[in-house]
């Protein structure tokens, strides 16, 4: 009894173990997101832009430092009345009374501390911008985080229904491959009666041959895209299914239509043309403010101790310093940045205008695609009719076991073209709806 418990238990955990992992199209974007190394690097960055806004900010704040100088001297001699210096080496044994003697003790050894703090009122606008600057940085970062992640769904996609396609087709295989057995068998009583020739036997093993071949290279395409999607979405598991709708005529793509001026606004490459914009703007004032006036007020604490005193003081000032050299040089640099901010101005401009033509062009293809869905949709009814016929035409003995395979194929190819069609037109909804931002 417990021989048998245990082979139950055992077979089913193998069964278990092996069920594959089903996955729809949207888990395996949230699995590429979550572990894509690009993703986390642009994240990483986007927190490195706000720390930077943070150490920005402490600009506006008052600068304090505070400072600790220690000494100790070696001297000996004395100090005469006419400020004379005289060494003790050399000084009599027996000075006269108009020599004094001082004792230099007190400076023997001591220690100077201060604190001191200095608030900047004005330098040019260059702390403003700077925030400014930073602020900028941060919103570029996470636009380049939102340009990945399109990036990788795009990617993941194509692959998703690259594979739903492999799939489709295949099923597409087994069914004529299944129609051409039954046939075989057919044929092969007819050329045993002797109602048919050998030839026609010959025929339909070589349609058997090159739907096995044809079999075998969707196979091995479906394998290798599965193993590329499971690397890009780092999946452990050994295999798994994709699990997606129908592939039906869809709705009109009516709906998602969004006048071009509008949706390139909404582009995020603009928005990172936009503060490139910026970025040369503030930069030229960066640059003009170099070249201004600065105006800062401080204030400091000192103490000074010595061998037999101790003194503290505390003091404010305030400093002006105006550049007048640094003009010179400078302003080539300010001629500069202003040159730059009109490239980046032309530059938006020019892409303004091709990214408004782009999205024109793709919305174009959307629409190109579902005509072409829609005629491959009526293209596979006609060759089913066709098929149909053909089936019937071929057993009243109207015509030939070619015209019968003839419509076969057909068949086989307008399901394949409805099925790229169908990811077609998919592909490019996708990637228009990424263009107007939705």
């Amino acid at each position: 009894m417990k021989k048998v418990t245990f082979t139950i238990l055992f077979l089913f955990f193998c069964v278990f173990s092996y069920t594959q992992k089903s996955l729809t199209l949207d888990s395996c974007i949230a699995l590429a997101l979550e572990h894509s190394t690009e993703r986390k690097n642009a994240l990483l960055k986007v927190d490195m832009a706000r720390l930077t806004k943070k150490e920005a900010f402490t600009n506006y704040f008052p600068q304090i430092s505070a400072n600790l100088m220690g000494f100790q001297t070696q001297f000996q001699g004395y100090l005469s009345p006419d400020l004379e210096i005289t060494i003790n080496d050399y000084t009599p044994s027996t000075p006269t009374s108009s020599t004094v003697s001082m004792d230099y003790s007190f400076i023997k050894k001591g220690f100077l501390t201060g604190v001191s703090a200095v608030q900047p009122i004005f330098v040019g606008g260059q702390i403003f911008y700077g925030n400014k600057l930073a602020n900028i940085g941060l919103q570029a970062e996470r636009l380049q985080v939102s340009l990945n992640e399109n990036e990788i769904r795009k990617k993941v996609e194509e692959y998703f229904w690259l594979i739903v396609s492999l799939e489709e087709k295949l099923k597409t295989i087994n069914t004529i491959s299944l129609q051409l057995d039954k046939i075989y068998k057919d044929v092969e009583v007819s050329v045993t009666e002797g109602i048919i020739n050998q030839n026609d036997f010959l025929k339909v093993q070589l349609k058997q041959q090159e739907v096995l071949s044809g079999k075998l290279q969707i196979e091995n395409g479906i394998r290798i895209t599965k193993h590329t999607l499971k690397q890009y979405i780092n999946l452990k598991e050994q295999d798994f299914t994709l699990s997606y709708d129908s592939l039906a005529l869809p709705d009109p793509p009516d709906k998602d239509y969004i006048n071009p001026e509008e949706a390139v606004s909404q582009r995020l490459e603009i928005q990172l043309l936009d503060c490139q914009k910026k970025v040369a703007n503030y930069q030229t004032k960066m640059e003009v403010g170099k070249r201004l006036p600065t105006l800062a007020v401080g204030a400091a604490v000192i103490y000074l101790g010595m061998t037999n005193s101790q003194n503290k003081a505390g003091f404010i000032y305030g400093t002006l310093s105006v550049p007048i050299s640094d003009w010179w040089g400078g302003s080539y640099a300010i001629k500069k940045q202003k040159l730059q901010a009109k490239i980046n101005e032309n530059n938006y401009t020019n892409t303004l205008e091709l990214l408004t033509l782009q999205t024109e062009q793709a919305w174009n293809e959307v629409n190109e695609a579902y005509m072409q869905l829609q005629i491959s949709q009526l293209a596979i009814k006609q060759a089913n009719d066709y098929l149909r016929v053909s089936s019937d035409s071929y057993d009243s003995g109207v015509i030939s076991l070619s015209g019968l395979l003839d419509a076969q194929s057909t068949l086989q190819q307008k399901q394949n073209d409805y099925l790229d069609a169908y990811i077609d037109y998919f592909q490019k909804r996708t990637a228009y709806l990424q263009l107007v931002g939705k």
